[in-house]
């Protein structure tokens, strides 16, 4: 059976699990006059679809920009072509060198990338779906209620990319998306019709989004937003601790932290790899099956025993990359089987990437200084953990940064000796349990454990004399998901089974971090970490 067949039964049945309890909606035809007509579904459910007439307002070298024909007075012909030129020059030729060229067309002429341009649901700046890779015969055929446009083809919300109160924001925000769901697209491409369609396992959700940010703040000048996002930390979830992101979709700031991880991966790399860090987490992704010689799901878990954790940090130490942070990292040799070298090796990059979010180190903000065309600041005042603070619940990947006070020499690893007397520091805490694969494509809940410190540890935090109260106004306008946001397929194996049908041989329980032994538990049979720098 061809991959395609293979892939479509896997990403239907999870669908049909998934919406079963659901009465489906019925499909609105159109009544719109238009050039083309696209189906588009943006509900949080999926079960509402409408077919939507557009017309061509911009034809470039590598696409078509579509807009809604009712809607054509909602946004300039003039800002269309802007967005239509940025990605024919800018997005289409830095994806594809970071990611991957995409290999199929389904027939489209001029081999172009469709963009829709449509009103969404209030929170949602674009989406790319990868449904749109079969034929409407197909998904017919399999019994879903899915409807395909046939085409390399991803949505854009019109609100998001217009303003009446900062267009000069949003427009930078936009070109940031044409660039963020593109990723998306090349990034399913190569596993549909690159090197990566031999393999059982894709990348996990939040790996997938870790390029998409990366990239875009890279290329597309978004740390100009991810970071005053981070700084000003409008939601509090940065100071409560509410920072996971590897199981994804709980919120903006998985977006802000991802971007930021790679800012940090990137300023520990000579410059002359930045473009093989995503292709070689690509190549990286399945690395435990051996074979490769054709996709077969019926064999999966006879592979996969890994999650996009273990992929990152094989990406890391490998040539083409070579994280230049690796003091005492554990060269890892077999993935599968190198259990402390995974923990300790975890732990280092989420030590580096908190110690990049305190400011204090000089190469990442001498990076961000040189992929902004805005200014940043000379060092970073991060969000800080609430003054008198005595418990914080951390899920698996979630970190806290807090003002204490703490032994002179910054040595100890353990919450205990954050306290009320001594030097100034930053106590950086995080849950370094790593979850199965298992438990991140069935969407459980994540290993949790509770920071605890003494009383009056945690200080408050100074005011910043250079704070500029109108650093809201850069936010509040935008406050939309980009998103891979129909992300059914990128779990597509693991839907043929329940829990408990997992066979041994598959990782389906957590890795557990090795914090120090006085510091609480991490929810997964391991300690949280915890690790002091000078204030």
């Amino acid at each position: 059976m061809s991959k395609m067949t293979y892939k479509s039964i896997l990403v239907i049945a999870g669908l049909a699990l998934l919406i079963s309890c659901e009465q489906p909606t019925a499909i609105q035809p159109s009544l719109e006059a238009g050039d083309r007509y696209f189906w588009v579904n943006d509900a949080e459910d999926s079960s509402g679809w409408t077919q939507i007439g557009t017309v061509l307002a911009y034809e470039g070298v590598n696409c078509n920009v579509w807009i809604r024909t009712n809607e054509q007075a909602k946004i300039s012909d003039a800002l269309l072509d802007e967005y239509g030129a940025y990605f024919d020059n800018e997005s289409w030729p830095e994806v594809t060198d970071y990611v991957f060229t995409p290999a199929e067309f389904f027939g489209e002429p001029g081999d172009r990338i469709n963009i829709v341009f449509y009103t969404m649901a209030d929170s949602i700046a674009g989406y790319f779906w990868v449904k749109d890779f079969y034929t409407n015969e197909d998904l017919a055929y399999f019994g879903s209620s899915l409807k395909s446009n046939e085409s390399n083809v991803f949505y854009l919300n019109i609100d998001a990319a217009k303003s009446v109160f900062n267009q000069p924001r949003a427009t930078l925000f936009t070109k940031g998306t044409l660039t963020h769901e593109f990723q998306h697209l090349c990034n399913a491409q190569y596993f549909y019709y690159g090197d990566g369609s031999t393999k059982e396992r894709e990348m996990d959700s939040w790996a997938n989004e870790f390029c998409s940010t990366t990239i875009e703040s890279v290329h597309a000048d978004q740390y100009a937003i991810y970071l005053n996002d981070y700084i000003n930390d409008y939601s509090g979830d940065f100071a409560a601790g509410r920072t996971d992101f590897l199981l994804w979709g709980t919120g903006y700031s998985q977006y802000i932290s991802t971007s930021l991880l790679g800012g940090h991966i990137l300023s520990k790399m000579d410059p002359v790899n930045h473009g093989n860090l995503v292709k070689e987490f690509l190549y990286y992704t399945h690395q435990e099956d051996t074979t490769d010689s054709e996709y077969d799901p019926d064999s999966f878990y006879a592979s996969a025993a890994l999650s996009s954790v273990e992929d990152l940090l094989m990406t890391l130490q490998s040539a083409a990359v070579n994280y230049d942070n690796l003091s005492g990292w554990s060269p890892i040799s077999n993935p599968a089987m190198d259990l402390p070298d995974i923990q300790n090796n975890w732990s280092l990059l989420m030590k580096g990437y908190l110690t990049a979010l305190t400011g204090k180190d000089p190469d990442f903000l001498t990076y961000i200084k040189s992929v902004t065309t805005e200014a940043t600041p000379n060092s970073i005042s991060p969000p800080l953990a609430a003054e008198g603070t005595t418990s914080v619940s951390l899920k698996s990947s979630a970190h806290l940064i807090a003002r204490t006070r703490t032994t002179p020499d910054f040595n100890s690893t353990s919450i205990g000796a954050a306290q009320t007397t001594g030097t100034d520091a930053y106590a950086l805490v995080w849950n370094g349990s790593i979850p199965s694969y298992a438990a991140l494509s069935s969407e459980l809940s994540l290993p949790s454990g509770t920071a605890s410190f003494v009383p009056g540890a945690v200080l408050p935090k100074p005011v910043d004399p250079l704070a500029s109260p109108a650093a809201r106004s850069m936010r509040e306008p935008f406050a939309f998901n980009r998103a891979n946001t129909k992300t059914l397929s990128f779990s597509r194996a693991v839907l043929e089974y329940t829990l408990d049908s997992i066979p041994v041989f598959a990782r389906d329980t957590a890795i557990s971090g090795v914090g120090d032994s006085s510091n609480p538990s991490d929810g997964a049979g391991g300690n949280l970490y915890c690790a002091f720098i000078e204030y």
